[in-house]
């Protein structure tokens, strides 16, 4: 969602967890310079109010071919993005319809990667010298659990309860299924599969076999 209320109250969140409190926005912000393309979800009222608000100054990219330059940090992880999707694609071979998929797992790769980015946290354990902490800790102070990663693509299965019964053979108490991703991305809970028999998406708490993990 890139309307311009969404963009304001996501940035509004942003600065609360950098300094805690309203207040601690307006000391933190003031005169801090928001750099931006001049897409209209930043160019709109509400997040020039918000701007007006806490202090900030907006600044924009230039128009057309000229402002890649001025937007690399955004522009840079966007490559990033498209890049482990691409390998995620080719490594897996699955079909081009699996591609929303994989973008969706490479942003979880990237949000749970460490970052210089991050300095860390003094006498954290996740904080390693030269090497930073992932942006899901920063933001909700989530170690990683590899217990909840699977390999974009790999076989798995998974059991059958009520609601993912197939139609017409309701003895079936299992399914041969790949793994897409993580169902946060579309606000549910658990994981996403694809049912390789029957052709369907499952939406299931976990996969309850696996042969790869990453």
């Amino acid at each position: 969602n890139k309307s311009g209320k969404s963009v304001a109250e996501a940035l509004n969140q942003h600065f609360l967890r950098e300094r805690g409190s309203p207040e601690g926005i307006h000391y933190y912000c003031h005169r801090v310079e928001l750099h931006s393309d001049q897409g209209s979800e930043f160019i709109n009222a509400d997040v020039q109010a918000l701007c007006k608000h806490i202090g900030a100054i907006q600044t924009y990219s230039c128009p057309g071919g000229l402002g890649k330059w001025q937007n690399s940090i955004c522009e840079r992880k966007i490559k990033d993005l498209g890049s482990i999707m691409r390998t995620l694609m080719f490594m897996s071979c699955l079909p081009p319809a699996a591609a929303v998929s994989a973008m969706y797992q490479a942003q979880d790769i990237i949000n749970d990667l460490p970052t210089k980015a991050h300095n860390g946290l003094n006498g954290h354990p996740t904080s390693c010298e030269g090497m930073g902490l992932s942006p899901r800790f920063v933001a909700f102070q989530s170690d990683l659990d590899l217990d909840h990663w699977f390999a974009f693509g790999s076989y798995c299965a998974v059991h059958l309860d009520n609601d993912h019964k197939v139609p017409g053979d309701p003895h079936r108490t299992a399914a041969n299924c790949v793994y897409l991703c993580k169902a946060h991305h579309e606000g549910s809970a658990g994981h996403i599969l694809w049912d390789i028999t029957h052709q369907r998406r499952l939406t299931v708490p976990r996969p309850t076999d696996r042969k790869s993990v990453v």
